[in-house]
């Protein structure tokens, strides 16, 4: 570490001169060249001697955060939007590299606390890209996905989205991405595009819980269209993810009686192991749907099977309501592996405290056997105490 230390310092001292040199004056290309070629040497005396220090990649990220700053420290606008455009103009040569997609996102998101700027930057950014579309004769170019993420970010920032969709499209298993584009893409009300892309996507995923999103956006373009058919389609096939008691009711109302028995199948038994692993909205779901059955009671045998002290801490007024001694005995004794929430567990106690008579309520802790009391037992024998 020592050595290194003296290493870097070394460099530092080295290259104090070249950088003095370099921002001096605005950069122009024999200057970026000089960076590119500075940081390329020292990636190299890295590699060589097999440096994994993060000093050196400290090293090369000052000099282009000093690249940036030393772009924003230009007062005259002409000299500014010059520079800026030199930048930019990088991504659109044949020969790009990821560093200086990383530069002209670093400038980008300084420019955002100057309106003027920023607003270059985006006109800027558009002229080229729609000379590129304009020379390439097609409405989508397939840009590298770093470079097109940014374009994307640029767009929508400055509300140029709407009369460029097309030059968006989304890419495989960047759900990130595709989520934000299918987004804009129906906020611009473009339902046809945005439909497209949904089910393009559902179609190449191989794990359907990626495709949740995707059902989701579809369902919102249906019910903007009020098209009952596909949306009863679209459920039938993929709804048994979305715990949606209105949606479970549509199915009920508007699927053929078969379609409506697979899907409740369906949904009921995803929904049950959601609540085995944790899912609040799958057990909230679950619930209405036992109501819907005449099956209130069923709460208290869910809540003892879903080990989650938020949810108990929910339904505790429901549950107490049921079966005051069930709850209270089965609240007391049962674990919490998916929530160890220390104020659910003061909430619930509380709560028992308060509702439950006193001489009844030390009746049902003293039928708890020893081994099982929990933390919720403990508050309530303190409270009594």
């Amino acid at each position: 570490t020592n050595e290194l230390k003296k290493i870097t310092d070394a460099l530092q001292l080295a290259l104090k001169p070249i950088e003095d040199f370099i921002f001096s004056t605005v950069i122009d290309e024999s200057k970026y060249k000089l960076v590119k070629a500075l940081t390329t040497e020292i990636v190299d005396f890295r590699r060589r001697y097999y440096i994994s220090s993060p000093r050196i990649t400290k090293l090369i990220e000052n000099i282009y955060n000093n690249l940036v700053l030393s772009l924003f420290k230009i007062s005259d606008f002409d000299v500014w939007q010059t520079s800026m455009q030199f930048y930019f103009s990088l991504l659109f040569e044949q020969e790009m590299y990821t560093t200086d997609i990383e530069l002209c996102q670093s400038i980008y998101e300084h420019s955002k606390s100057n309106e003027i700027q920023k607003n270059a930057i985006a006109r800027f950014v558009a002229q080229q890209v729609n000379a590129i579309h304009v020379k390439a004769q097609t409405d989508y170019f397939g840009f590298n996905y770093e470079l097109e993420k940014l374009f994307f970010r640029i767009f929508i920032d400055n509300n140029l989205f709407d009369e460029n969709y097309s030059k968006f499209r989304p890419r495989s298993y960047q759900n990130d991405y595709n989520c934000a584009l299918i987004g804009a893409l129906i906020k611009c009300r473009q339902f046809e595009k945005a439909e497209e892309y949904c089910i393009e996507q559902i179609n190449r995923n191989v794990n359907e819980n990626y495709n949740i999103p995707y059902v989701k956006f579809l369902i919102g373009i249906y019910e903007e269209r009020n098209d009952v058919q596909k949306l009863t389609s679209l459920l039938s096939s993929h709804g048994k993810h979305i715990y949606e008691i209105e949606k479970y009711l549509f199915m009920q109302a508007n699927a053929p009686a078969e379609a409506f028995k697979k899907y409740r199948v369906a949904i009921l038994n995803k929904a049950r192991y959601a609540i085995q692993n944790g899912s609040t909205q799958a057990f909230d779901f679950y619930f209405e749907v036992k109501k819907l059955d005449g099956k209130t009671f069923d709460l208290l045998e869910l809540l003892r099977t879903s080990y989650h002290s938020g949810i108990i801490d929910k339904y505790k007024e429901t549950a107490l309501q049921l079966s005051e001694s069930k709850f209270v005995k089965d609240v007391c004794s049962m674990s919490f592996y998916y929530s160890t929430n220390e104020s659910d567990f003061t909430n619930i106690a509380t709560y028992i405290y308060n509702h439950v008579e006193r001489n009844k309520l030390k009746v049902y802790l003293s039928s708890v056997s020893a081994y099982y009391r929990n933390d919720v037992f403990r508050i309530v024998e303190q409270l009594l105490q």
